[in-house]
């Protein structure tokens, strides 16, 4: 019978953990490519609209590297990883994007994909989300 409680356990935790990678991975596939910034809406009153003075946009690869740009120009690079962490918005832990810059700067930033719509979400009172719309590519 303990044989058995232990081995319930062991194919519990590979279950969970080959579960994380497939989605992870499918988060990783659903995020390659270009991003472009559209707006950001949040803070005190949740009504703060703000609209971008320049293009903007975000690349994701599959070898979890990205690059912000600014009208062209690459502004910052580095790793990126897909994390879990505890969020103000529910008692669950949420998908978030780690960045690590290339100067070991990091930041996580909570975020959902649906369709061709990206958008952070800051992870503290008052929040702001940041919605990019995915780039299609020009066949």
């Amino acid at each position: 019978m303990k044989s058995l409680n232990i081995l319930l356990v062991v194919v519990s935790l590979v279950t969970t953990v080959s579960c994380k990678k497939d989605r992870d991975a499918d988060l990783t596939t659903k995020l390659t490519g270009s991003w472009e910034w559209v707006y950001s809406v949040g803070g005190l009153t949740g009504n703060q609209k703000t609209y971008p003075k320049e293009t903007s946009r975000v690349v994701f690869t599959t070898d979890k590297t990205f690059r912000t740009l600014a009208n062209g120009q690459t502004i910052r690079e580095g790793k990126y990883d897909i994390v879990y962490i505890d969020n103000i918005f529910s008692t669950e832990k949420a998908p978030a994007i780690k960045f690590v810059d290339l100067a070991g700067n990091s930041e996580d930033n909570l975020f959902t994909i649906t369709v061709d719509t990206l958008t952070f979400i800051d992870n503290h009172v008052e929040p702001f989300g940041h919605v990019y719309v995915r780039v299609k590519e020009v066949k």
